[in-house]
């Protein structure tokens, strides 16, 4: 089985990075990203409109020094390669994180070291639903969006919801994975599903 990874939220620890670039840039948050339950981050930046909070992320995206260097998630580096092991497939990367040639480079400089077979990238926020659809169906996906996920299901991809504060509500009958073991977890039953056999066909 392949497998397809997000990148922000799932291999790597997107909010409190971003938490930090704004307590840096004057802006701390009001509440941890940990407690964070909105995508427009109204509770950790009350006074910024979601295009705002848009404007100071792509503004990250652009500085090497913050954009090359997120830390990972827990459990992230180990999980991949004993998800190489369960899955026995390819592992790449799909995220909508840019796709200059120059965060593709601090891109995959911060990934350096993971046990990946490819990495890409697109426009900042872009919808991955026509980039799923080059890939295998019957693949796992994970992704922390319950909106992408939709669009892996669509692709006819096993999809798992990595977890954020964020996300939950709107979980819908997705798989969820708490953490990376979790996820592994998940990989082990659906790698032991038996394989559907076609009904004979019958000849007289």
């Amino acid at each position: 089985m392949n497998v397809i990874l997000d990148v922000d939220g799932v291999i790597l620890d997107y909010m409190s990075h971003f938490a930090r670039f704004m307590e840096n840039e004057g802006m701390p948050p009001k509440v941890s990203h940990l407690h964070e339950g909105d995508y427009n981050l109204v509770n950790m930046f009350p006074g910024l409109s979601r295009p705002q909070v848009t404007d100071h992320m792509v503004r990250m995206s652009r500085m090497p020094e913050w954009f090359s260097t997120f830390p990972l998630m827990p459990g992230a580096a180990e999980g991949i390669r004993r998800l190489r092991e369960i899955t026995g497939g390819s592992i790449v990367c799909l995220t909508s994180a840019g796709q200059d040639p120059e965060q593709y480079a601090w891109r995959e400089h911060n990934l350096r070291g993971l046990d990946l077979d490819g990495l890409e990238m697109l426009p900042f926020g872009a919808d991955k639903e026509e980039a799923l659809s080059k890939y295998e169906p019957g693949s796992l996906f994970v992704d922390d969006l319950p909106a992408n996920l939709l669009k892996g299901e669509l692709a006819g991809m096993e999809t798992v919801l990595f977890h954020s504060p964020m996300n939950l509500t709107g979980r819908g009958s997705f798989r969820v994975a708490d953490d990376w073991p979790h996820l592994l977890e998940h990989a082990r039953e659906l790698t032991a599903r038996p394989v559907e056999l076609q009904p004979a066909m019958l000849s007289f």
